[in-house]
């Protein structure tokens, strides 16, 4: 019995990589399916049994497990700024290249008297917004924002952050951009902002600079 439930811990950190991925990169596919449940509940039967080796004093498998899990969404947590600025970069880029070249342009789908660059279908997991904050002054000068982080649950305030594009090589001034966050600079062109402090404090620890103050 040991020696599957050693087998079964591993499995289960590996289920849970696969869902954690899962929840990152949003596959509509997988979530039409309700593939996340099932690997929960796998997950779940997974501890379960091995919780009933503890009382057959076997305590390897559910520490391989717990340990696991948590270093898991430690990684995904922590990293979350970095797994997003690699894994949707080339989504950002090609949003990029549509504005500048006219395929992405402003509309007023509501007829509310607002116009504005709304994200294309295919790009909301690279901009997780309606619609791309840019203000596209000319083909040398333009400043576009990319929300990356989702809404909190019963966050009434809405939280901005992502990523800020500068084709200038400097960080757009708040009459710019209508930002007065404080962001970090990734390198020439990109910059990572929050409006969370805590979030941005504890955020980008490997592909950034020290924080700066819009101006």
């Amino acid at each position: 019995m040991k020696r599957q439930l050693m087998f079964g811990s591993i499995v289960g950190v590996l289920l849970v990589i696969v869902l954690q991925s899962i929840d990152f990169i949003n596959i509509p596919a997988l979530q039409h399916y309700q593939f996340s449940r099932f690997i929960f509940l796998a997950v779940f039967g997974i501890l379960v049994w091995s919780i009933v080796g503890v009382f057959k004093k076997i305590f390897v498998p559910i520490i391989i497990l717990v340990v696991g899990i948590g270093l898991v969404n430690l990684a995904f947590h922590v990293f979350e700024v970095e797994l997003n600025y690699y894994v949707f970069q080339d989504e950002r880029n090609e949003m990029i290249d549509q504005l500048l070249s006219g395929e992405i342009q402003k509309e007023d789908s509501t007829q509310s008297g607002f116009a504005f660059y709304y994200t294309p279908p295919e790009y909301t997991l690279a901009n997780r917004d309606s619609f791309i904050d840019a203000r596209m002054y000319s083909e040398e000068k333009h400043f576009i924002f990319f929300q990356t982080a989702t809404p909190r649950f019963l966050d009434f305030i809405g939280l901005t952050e992502g990523f800020v594009y500068s084709s200038t090589g400097t960080y757009p001034t708040m009459s710019e951009l209508d930002t007065s966050y404080t962001y970090r600079k990734i390198n020439d062109h990109w910059y990572f902002v929050s409006s969370d402090s805590k979030r941005f404090k504890n955020s980008c620890y490997i592909i950034c600079e020290p924080p700066e103050t819009a101006y």
